[in-house]
């Protein structure tokens, strides 16, 4: 995701590091955050050298074994990226700790059909996508207690 400015951007989920520089570079973007939502290799790999080579701010879940440093955000937490606050949301079922990020106050060159800005949402999952589209439509926030009912 770049931010408004399109100077600056994040990335969920790395998992190779070469395909981020890439976009990056072609896109003329400075990394700013990585937001981890589970400790599964395919999505951490490239934690290390992306944030060694940018100096981006790393986030991830509180109880999963994850590529340091980087600060722990849990269920009811918030992380700050690209100038915007994001919610943290417990979605476990994937992996015992499965996090998604999610931010309201968006503000995108596309608005949805009443002019509003939309939020984006960050989860990697059908199931936690579920889960979580399931929590906020509810407005709650324990999304953990939703997916064990």
């Amino acid at each position: 995701m770049a931010a408004a400015d399109g100077s600056h951007a994040l990335v969920v989920d790395p998992g190779d590091a070469q395909v981020v520089q890439d976009a990056l570079s072609r896109l003329n973007l400075k990394l700013d955050a990585i937001l981890l939502t589970h400790h599964h290799g395919d999505h951490t790999g490239g934690v290390d050298e992306l944030r060694d080579a940018t100096g981006a701010q790393v986030f991830g879940p509180l109880n999963e074994d994850m590529p340091e440093p980087l600060l722990r955000v849990q269920d009811g937490g918030f992380c700050g990226a690209l100038g915007l606050p994001f919610s943290v949301l417990e979605v476990p079922g994937h992996t015992r700790g499965h996090i998604a990020y999610y931010c309201d106050k968006v503000s995108l060159e596309n608005h949805d059909s009443d002019g509003q800005d939309e939020g984006i949402l960050f989860v990697v999952t059908p199931y936690s996508l579920a889960v979580v589209a399931d929590c906020l439509k509810a407005r709650r926030h324990k999304c953990w207690r939703r997916s064990t009912n």
